[in-house]
């Protein structure tokens, strides 16, 4: 008798600890009917059932259906992880109510009339913005930087652009200035961009220009002629050429734009000149800080007049590799 009380007793106690615990999954591991599949995904209490379901479904159609009317943001993402049909994806991105599912099934879009027209369409800019990284066909994106009446539209696609005749032609003729320089930047003809650093009325669209130059005469020119301040230090700060750079750096100019091409300079015969002759203290430092003769710079941080320049030296020193 006792044996058998014993016994209803521990089986009893088997029971209760199996109350709570997950199911056994192979009532789920059976199931492959894809639109059962589909319903334990939408409707099942049980958040593993619903994952587990998700891994089995493979129907685009009921895929489609499950990321639009599921609330839970884990099958959600897992639907669309799983939707390649540009179609669904299509639909789903122009339609749906949720701007994250639009946002989702647009970063997943590749066809590009749909990603042009959700991206010129769209008010929701992080959805125009993941439509316009998905977006390489340069003659949607030409169309779009041309004609469509929003700026902002505008810009996203010229920032996309790499036909230079488009960009040339933007830069000349679109009203919004942000977008001509933008249209500038990623111009290459140096032809081009000195017309625009020479002719252009706005000093901003110049300025863009003269940052794209690479031609030294072109350059050269800017950095003596110009009349204005910030193009002129633009121009001397892409120099290269040394002598030119020595003479703007030793020359009488203004201290602004000697001081930006003493940092220019890589002559230390130069830089030493400036750093013991120059009488700006500024200018002086400025050619310290580029100096690698350590007996000098040891004889400056002792004799300078000034206790900056003295400190300037007694930094570089510091700063320059033990020899090896």
């Amino acid at each position: 008798m006792k044996n058998a009380t014993f016994i209803a007793v521990t089986l009893g106690l088997v029971e209760l600890g199996l109350v709570g615990c997950k199911p056994s999954a192979k009532p789920m591991e059976r199931k492959t009917d894809q639109t059962e599949l589909a319903r334990v995904a939408l409707e099942e209490k049980a958040a593993w059932m619903r994952q587990d379901a998700m891994e089995k479904i493979t129907n685009q159609t009921l895929l489609a259906k499950i990321a639009a009317a599921t609330e839970d943001s884990s099958i959600r993402k897992a639907a669309f992880e799983k939707l390649a049909d540009q179609g669904l994806l299509a639909k789903i991105a122009v339609t749906d109510v949720n701007p994250g599912g639009r946002y989702a099934a647009v970063k997943k879009l590749t066809d590009q009339a749909v990603l042009a027209k959700i991206a010129a369409a769209t008010e929701d800019s992080s959805i125009r913005q993941a439509a316009f990284e998905n977006l390489t066909d340069q003659s949607l994106l030409a169309k779009i930087a041309v004609t469509d009446v929003n700026s902002g539209v505008r810009y996203a696609a010229v920032k996309k652009l790499t036909d230079q005749a488009v960009l040339a032609k933007i830069a000349v003729e679109d009203k919004d200035v942000d977008i001509r320089k933008a249209a500038i930047e990623k111009l290459t003809d140096q032809v081009l961009l000195t017309k625009f650093a020479v002719t252009d009325v706005n000093l901003e669209v110049r300025h863009a220009a003269v940052k794209k130059l690479t031609d030294q005469a072109v350059l050269a020119k800017f950095a003596v002629e110009e009349m204005s301040e910030r193009i002129r230090i633009t121009a001397i700060e892409k120099l290269t050429d040394q002598a030119l750079l020595t003479k703007i750096a030793m020359g009488n100019m203004d201290y602004y734009f000697r001081k930006t091409a003493v940092k220019r300079l890589t002559d230390q015969g130069v830089l030493v000149k400036i750093a013991v002759e120059d009488k700006d203290v500024d200018i002086r430092k400025a050619a310290i800080k580029k100096l690698t003769d350590k007996a000098l710079l040891e004889k400056i941080s002792y004799s300078d007049t000034d206790y900056y320049v003295r400190q300037t030296a007694l930094e570089r020193l510091h700063d320059l590799p033990e020899p090896q």
